[in-house]
């Protein structure tokens, strides 16, 4: 009997390895060079394990060839990682249409609203979302917000005075987040939230939950949403915690049944939910249409707050390895200061080696390492044999095209000065990725740097940045999740500039 058991139980695990090996061959028989696959995991055990991030691995499979294109494995499935700017361009921006989603599968039976914001949503729905946010980040709805930005950049400021007087160093992801929900709380839903008063903002508290991947359960869930769909059923994907769906469909109808009473407009997102409610005569909160309402809160804000908050960080943690521009960032500010009495919405533009720090900053630590994108139809990669078929995933890394020496000499290197010349930057567009390009490229994309600029410049112009005593001065990238994020927090050391 015992030996009947083993002999079946080794059975099965024949059957299931060698249907996991199915693919194995797959590139091999299409000439396409790729790397061998171990059982089960494919090239992505590290992933799993989460010994390292999507985007990390993503990135070691890149360096590790100068081919065009690279085909690999993510469990049994096979995936094509494209590597030739001009294959990226195609797929990205010229033949857009046939590459129009992402590998991420919908779920919404299991979380109604997460699938419908803009990053998750499929075609055609996701042109839709898309189209109801743009709105938000033209330029007049920028200029109007501008004042706003720079008090909040202002509560921050005073907020590391506060803390000066009692610590030593700061960890300023937790300052940058709430500036940021500061931000975003007020150009979206002109609601003050008061994030650095004692008893804080829910939204701070949300956003502990919607990036905290310290819940093993839910960061799971957001790494096997792009790695392991197929388990989609079985795991009950969720893009949000249960808690933050509930508070922003809470959020949501209350504020448009307060701008329907107060009968005012604000132009900010609200009006143009009012105006979709109107339209679509949506009266239940619990309704399909509602839910599509609540994704438009929730993408405005998810979307632009990661990029906003961490990359800010990121920026900090390199200019307190390099005094010299910090320097050169307080003289650009004191120049249009004493030109025009202050910074303006119009003058920010004026702050160049600010911004070429930033995108320096983006280059080196983009917030989103990797892209992945689903071919629509048959498909053959323009000048060569290779036809892709429909539901063919590939992936482009973003990280890997920043650190290429080919592209950008000396990568490792913080070198603002890469970004003088706009002649270089055209010449290399499809290397700089950090916001996507062609259709499906960030729509907040001026946004997140008119932030950015604005909150890094008030803390530049008023402190010297350094790292803290015991910071490393190597950025050290969580492993979970698929955005990149720093890991154990990023403490610096501030000196007030005026002493």
């Amino acid at each position: 009997m015992i030996f009947l058991f083993i002999f079946l139980l080794f059975l099965l695990l024949l059957m299931f390895g060698s249907y996991m090996s199915r693919n194995n061959h797959f590139w091999k028989k299409r000439g396409v060079p790729y790397i061998k696959p171990t059982i089960i995991f494919g090239n992505f055990l590290d992933v799993f394990l989460w010994r390292k991030s999507i985007g990390q691995k993503v990135l070691e499979i890149y360096k590790g060839t100068l081919e065009p294109y690279l085909g690999f494995f993510i469990l049994d499935e096979p995936i094509l990682l494209i590597n030739d700017l001009d294959l990226i361009e195609s797929i990205l921006v010229k033949d857009f249409n046939q590459f129009r989603d992402r590998t991420t599968p919908k779920n919404e039976e299991f979380d109604p609203i997460g699938f419908k914001m803009s990053f998750f949503e499929k075609s055609p729905m996701w042109i839709t979302a898309r189209r109801r946010l743009l709105p938000l980040f033209t330029s007049s709805k920028m200029k109007s917000n501008f004042e706003q930005m720079k008090n909040s950049a202002k509560r921050m400021e005073l907020a590391i005075r506060k803390s000066m007087e009692t610590r030593g160093d700061i960890e300023i992801k937790e300052m940058l987040n709430k500036v940021t929900v500061d931000i975003l709380v007020n150009s979206f839903y002109s609601i003050e939230t008061h994030s650095f008063e004692e008893k804080g903002s829910p939204f701070i508290g949300i956003t502990k939950i919607l990036f905290n991947w310290k819940a093993i359960w839910h960061a799971l869930q957001i790494t096997y949403l792009f790695i392991a769909p197929q388990f989609k059923r079985l795991l009950r994907y969720k893009v949000l915690d249960q808690e933050v769906t509930e508070f922003f469909k809470k959020l949501t109808w209350d504020l448009l049944i307060n701008r329907e009473e107060e009968n005012v407009k604000r132009g900010d997102l609200i009006d143009i939910l009012v105006d979709i409610k109107k339209s679509q005569n949506v009266t239940d909160e619990y309704s399909r249409e509602a839910d599509f309402l609540s994704s438009l809160v929730i993408a405005a804000f998810v979307g632009s707050y990661e990029t906003t908050s961490t990359t800010t960080s990121f920026a900090l943690f390199e200019l307190a390895k390099n005094i010299e521009a910090q320097k050169l960032i307080r003289e650009e500010i004191t120049k249009v200061e004493t030109k025009s009495g202050n910074i303006t919405y119009e003058n920010l533009k004026e702050l160049k080696y600010l911004e070429r720090c930033l995108l320096e900053v983006m280059r080196l630590h983009p917030i989103l390492p990797f892209l992945d994108r689903t071919c629509n139809e048959i498909y053959q990669l323009p000048g060569t044999e290779l036809i892709l078929e429909k539901g063919q995933k590939v992936y482009i890394s973003v990280s890997g095209l920043g650190h290429n020496p080919k592209y950008y000499p000396d990568p490792s290197k913080f070198d603002p000065s890469r970004f003088e010349n706009k002649n270089l930057k055209e010449k290399f567009k499809s290397t700089y990725l950090t916001f996507g390009i062609g259709p499906r490229a960030c729509p907040g994309k001026r946004f997140a740097l008119i932030s950015m600029k604005i909150i890094t410049a008030n803390i530049i112009k008023n402190f010297e940045v350094k790292l803290a005593k015991n910071q490393s001065d190597t950025l050290k990238i969580n492993p979970i999740g698929f955005l990149a994020q720093p890991m154990g927090g990023l403490f610096l050391k501030f000196s007030d500039i005026q002493q």
